[in-house]
C-alpha cells in the first residue's frame, strides 16, 4: 500500500472517529433536553436509596468539609483543584533532518473530597461528583516557572535529558461559593440520613456544569454540528482520494 493510500485510508477513519464523537455529543444534549427540572425538595420524595434522573439549578454551598481554600491563591471555594505539568521542547533528529517537538506530562494532580451542596429556594442537596468532572469551573491561578536557567550544571543536564526550554506551569480552578451550578444526573435522598443528594446515574450522562442549561445546550449543540460537518469532509475526502488512487 503507498504512503497517498495510507493518507487516504487515514483521514477516512479520523472522519468516523469524528462522526462517533457526534453521536456521543447528541446523546448528551438529548439528555439535556429530555430531563426535567426538580426543585431540591422534591428529590426527598423518592424512595430511601432510590432515586431519579433529574436536573437541579442553584447556587453552590460549602459540603460536609466546610468552607475551603484554593491552595494556590488562597480564595474560597466549595471545591478545588490543581495541577503541576512540565512542558519542554525536545529536539531530534529524523532522517538526518533536526526536528523541534513541543512535550509535557502531569507532574502533579490533587483535588478536595468530592462533595459540595447546590442549593435553591426549596432547599440544599449534596453533590456527588464522583464519576463526572466539572464542566467550566472558575481558573484562580496559573504560573508558569522556568527550569533551569543560568548555570553550567543546569544547562548540561537540560543537555543530556534532552529537554530544552523545561518549564512548569502551576494551575488552579475552583467552584467559589454562591457560583450558579447546573447539574443533571440520579436525585434522590440519602439511604441513611434521607438527606437530598444527586450523584452519577445508573446510565446516561452525569454532567455538573458552572454554566447555565442555556449556555450548555448551545455550546453542546455546536460542537455536534461541527463534529459532523468536520467528520463528513474528513471521511469524504479520504474515500475520494482512496477511489482516485484506485483508478490511476
Amino acid at each position: 500500500m503507498s504512503s497517498p493510500q495510507v493518507y487516504a485510508l487515514f483521514f477516512a477513519a479520523c472522519g468516523v472517529g469524528t462522526i462517533i464523537y457526534g453521536l456521543f455529543v447528541r446523546r448528551r444534549l438529548g439528555a439535556m433536553r429530555g430531563t426535567r427540572t426538580l426543585n431540591i425538595a422534591d428529590l426527598t420524595a423518592q424512595p430511601p436509596g432510590g432515586g431519579v434522573t433529574c436536573e437541579i439549578k442553584g447556587k453552590a454551598e460549602p459540603g460536609p468539609a466546610g468552607q475551603l481554600q484554593g491552595p494556590y491563591s488562597g480564595k474560597p471555594c466549595v471545591w478545588f483543584a490543581t495541577k503541576v505539568e512540565e512542558r519542554w521542547i525536545e529536539h531530534r533528529s529524523h532522517n538526518g533532518r533536526p526536528r523541534r517537538r513541543r512535550r509535557s506530562r502531569t507532574v502533579e494532580e490533587k483535588s478536595s473530597a468530592p462533595y459540595f451542596q447546590v442549593r435553591d429556594a426549596t432547599g440544599a442537596a449534596v453533590l456527588d461528583l464522583r464519576g463526572t468532572k466539572i464542566d467550566a469551573p472558575v481558573q484562580t491561578h496559573r504560573r508558569v516557572v522556568p527550569v533551569g536557567q543560568g548555570g553550567f550544571k543546569e544547562f548540561a543536564i537540560e543537555f543530556l535529558r534532552n529537554k530544552h526550554d523545561q518549564e512548569l506551569v502551576y494551575s488552579e480552578v475552583i467552584v467559589p461559593p454562591g457560583q450558579p451550578v447546573y447539574a443533571l444526573g440520579k436525585g434522590g435522598p440519602h439511604p441513611q440520613t434521607g438527606a437530598p443528594m444527586l450523584t452519577e446515574p445508573d446510565s446516561g450522562p452525569f454532567i455538573v456544569s458552572t454554566r447555565s442549561e442555556e449556555q450548555l445546550t448551545q455550546r453542546t449543540s455546536a460542537r455536534m454540528i461541527a463534529s459532523y460537518v468536520v467528520g463528513g469532509l474528513l471521511f469524504a475526502g479520504g474515500g475520494i482520494t482512496a477511489g482516485v488512487l484506485a483508478l490511476v
